[in-house]
C-alpha cells in the first residue's frame, strides 16, 4: 500500500476516533508537546561551521556540535471517557529541520496514533498508528540505541499486560524501504522493500538497591521482492537493560542489545533492518543471513536542582557486515566514552564541560583511529538541572583526530550542495564557535 495513502488512512481514523470521544466524552484536554534546537555558529574561516564526528561512529558527541536547526511539533487530545481509568489519546506530530545555510522545512509526519487507556483491562494500553515507541537514548550522544517505532510506517501494541509481578508490552511495526537498488537479475531497477518487526518487553523485574531490569526479545521478516532479485530474509535481537536509582537525583542505565540478520537497523532514527544494497559503510552493502551487531553501554546521570550536575557515558558497539568491503574486513567497531559536568553559579547561570573521545576500528575501509572533542559552553536557564531545558548557550568546541580520517572529519556540506566548504578537509585539527538555543516541552 502506498505510505502516504495508509497515513491518510489513519489520520481519518485518529480524527474520526478523537471526535467521537470527543462527543461522549465527560471531560477533555488539549496538550502539546515537542522539540527544537538552533543556532548560529562560525568555524576557521567564517564562511561555514562544522561538526565533528569520526566515521563509522554510530553518533556524535552534541554540545557545541550540532549545526542544524531540528523540530518536532505536537498536538494531543485526551478524552475521558466515563471515568478517569478510560481515556483515548489522539496524537499528531510533524518534525523537519534544515542543514547549516539551508532553508527550514517539514519533513515527515513523526507521529500519528491513538492510544486506548484502560479499555482492555487495568492499567493496559492499547495503539494502533505511528508512535515514538519507548525510545532510549544516551542523551549527551543523542544516541537512540532503541527505536522501533521512528521511521516505521506504521505500528499497533498493547502495553501494561500484567503477568503477576512483572508487565509485558508488545508491539508490531511495519517498514517501507523505497529507493532500494537491486542487486543480480534486478542491476539497474530500484524498488521498495517490506519488512516488519514484532517488539516484546518484559519489565518490572527488580532487584535490591532500586534496580528495575527489562528484557527485549525481537522477531524480525523483510520480504523478498522478485523484481530487485532481493530474497526474503529473518532476524532476531535479544537485549536487556537495568536502570538503577542510587538517590532520588543519581541514575545509572546499563545495556546490552544483539542483532542478528533483519534485526540489524539501518540507524538510531530508522528502525529498518539493513539489506543486500544498504549504504552502510560497505560499498558491497550486508550478506543479512551473517550480519549482526551488538553493543553495550553504561551511562550514569545526575540531575539536581543544586549546583553540580552531570553525565557520563562509556560503550562498544561491534557490526559484521558479512561481506567484504574494499579492504576486506567485514567488521566495524566503534568504542566512546565521554563525560559532560554543568556547574551553576546561579540558578540561571551554568557552566558545562564536555569532553568525549571516540575510537573506531574499520576493516571494511582499512583505517583506525580516534576523534576527540570538548567543548566550553556558557548557559542561561530558567531553573537548574542537567535537563533544564530551554537553555541558551554560546559554546566554543575544539575537535583533533587521526591522519587516518584525514579528509572524513569536519568536511561536511551540511546544506547538501558543493557552494558550502568546511574548511577543515585536509586536516587533523578544527574548532567552532557560537550560539545555540534549544528546548522541549
Amino acid at each position: 500500500m502506498n505510505p502516504f495513502l495508509s497515513l491518510r488512512i489513519i489520520y481519518l481514523c485518529c480524527l474520526f476516533i478523537g471526535y467521537s470521544a470527543f462527543a461522549i466524552e465527560t471531560k477533555t484536554d488539549i496538550y502539546s508537546n515537542g522539540y527544537f534546537r538552533s543556532g548560529l555558529g562560525l568555524s576557521e574561516g567564517g564562511s561555514t561551521q562544522s561538526a565533528f564526528q569520526a566515521p563509522g561512529a554510530r553518533s556524535k558527541y552534541r554540545l557545541g556540535n550540532e549545526i542544524d536547526t531540528y523540530f518536532e511539533a505536537g498536538i494531543g487530545q485526551i478524552a475521558q471517557v466515563g471515568d478517569a481509568d478510560h481515556q483515548i489519546n489522539t496524537f499528531f506530530m510533524v518534525d523537519g529541520g534544515a542543514g547549516h545555510a539551508s532553508q527550514v522545512s517539514f519533513s515527515d509526519v513523526a507521529q500519528l496514533y491513538v492510544d486506548f487507556k484502560g479499555f482492555l483491562g487495568h492499567g493496559t494500553n492499547a495503539w494502533i498508528g505511528r508512535k515514538y515507541y519507548r525510545r532510549n537514548f544516551v542523551h549527551m550522544l543523542d544516541h537512540a540505541w532503541i527505536n522501533p517505532g521512528q521511521g516505521a510506517r506504521g505500528g499497533a501494541g498493547v502495553e501494561g499486560i500484567g503477568l503477576g509481578e512483572l508487565t509485558l508490552n508488545a508491539a508490531i511495526f511495519q517498514y517501507e524501504d523505497r529507493g532500494v537498488k537491486g542487486i543480480d537479475g534486478g542491476l539497474g531497477k530500484t524498488g521498495t522493500l517490506d519488512s516488519s518487526l514484532l517488539d516484546l518487553r518484559l519489565t518490572g523485574i527488580e532487584f535490591p538497591g532500586h534496580s528495575n531490569l527489562t528484557l527485549l526479545l525481537q522477531g524480525a521478516a523483510q520480504a523478498k521482492n522478485s523484481e530487485l532479485d532481493i530474497g526474503s530474509e529473518q532476524g532476531f535481537a535479544v537485549g536487556a537493560w537495568d536502570e538503577t536509582a542510587f538517590t532520588d537525583k543519581i541514575s545509572n542505565m546499563l545495556f546490552a542489545i544483539y542483532r542478528q540478520g533483519s534485526a540489524v537497523v539501518q540507524g538510531d532514527f530508522n528502525g529498518a533492518p539493513v539489506h543486500r544494497t544498504s549504504d552502510g559503510f560497505s560499498s558491497g552493502g550486508y550478506d543479512v543471513k551473517r550480519a549482526y551487531s551488538w553493543e553495550v553501554n553504561d551511562t550514569v546521570t545526575k540531575d539536581v536542582a543544586g549546583p553540580f550536575c552531570f553525565e557520563v557515558t562509556a560503550g562498544y558497539r561491534e557490526e559484521f557486515f558479512g561481506r567484504q568491503g574494499p579492504s576486506g574486513g567485514q567488521s566495524l567497531k566503534w568504542f566512546t566514552v565521554g563525560a559532560r559536568p554543568v556547574y551553576y553559579h546561579r540558578p540561571n547561570w551554568a557552566t558545562a564541560l564536555e569532553l568525549g573521545n571516540d575510537h573506531v576500528e574499520d576493516s571494511l575501509n582499512g583505517r583506525t583511529g580516534n576523534l576527540t572533542k570538548l567543548t566550553l559552553a556558557e548557559e542561561l536557564h530558567i531553573k537548574t538541572g542537567y535537563f533544564s531545558r530551554p537553555v541558551l548557550r554560546w559554546f566554543a568546541t575544539a575537535a583533533t583526530w587521526s591522519s587516518e580520517f584525514k579528509g572524513l572529519i569536519g568536511n561536511n556540506k551540511p546544506d547538501g550542495t558543493t557552494e558550502v566548504q568546511s574548511p577543515y578537509a585536509g586536516e587533523t585539527f578544527g574548532w567552532t564557535s557560537g550560539f545555540q538555543l534549544e528546548t522541549w516541552w
